[in-house]
């Protein structure tokens, strides 16, 4: 049977606003980032699903840089570091890598508007989660881009949940 839910993560960045090269992570520390977490993306332990789509929404209305969003079948993958600095694809993640969506720029409506979005649909990325239902992520930016301090980054995940 097949269940489809959203499932969410907030991002808040470190409290600067260095600018960020195209390929390097978006995360939470400068020291000792940690991996966004999917919860419940399963039904069971070990389950599994497919992702269908991916909503990613931002507080800086200016933001209009595209993103990669790289997903994981397990915690602390050895590609994950700081945030601002260049992710390095790492032979050892293979096999707990699901894969990626790339996410195309952000827009915003106009004056007055104080977010900016972007949505992938009709994905069918599979997944198979941990013991604990979980699937995690590393954002990544794909263009040059200054942040806002302490911007906040939604990222929410449609998928259909097998078993």
């Amino acid at each position: 049977m097949v269940d489809t839910v959203e499932i969410s993560v907030e991002l808040i960045r470190p409290n600067d606003a260095n600018a960020y090269a195209a390929g390097d992570i978006v995360a939470d520390s400068t020291t000792v980032p940690t991996m966004l977490k999917f919860a419940n993306a399963s039904q069971a332990q070990l389950g599994n699903g497919y992702i269908t789509k991916v909503r990613l929404s931002t507080n800086q209305s200016a933001n209009v840089a595209n993103f990669r969003l790289w997903l994981f079948e397990a915690d602390a993958p050895a590609a994950l570091a700081a945030d601002n600095t260049l992710l390095k694809i790492l032979y050892a993640d293979g096999p707990k890598r699901a894969g990626y969506v790339d996410i195309p720029a952000l827009a915003t409506e106009g004056a007055g508007s104080d977010a900016a979005y972007s949505v992938v649909s009709n994905l069918k990325l599979p997944y198979t989660t941990d013991m604990t239902k979980t699937l995690y992520g590393i954002l990544q930016t794909k263009a040059v881009f200054t942040p806002a301090a302490l911007q906040k980054f939604f990222i929410e995940l449609t998928v259909d949940r097998v078993n």
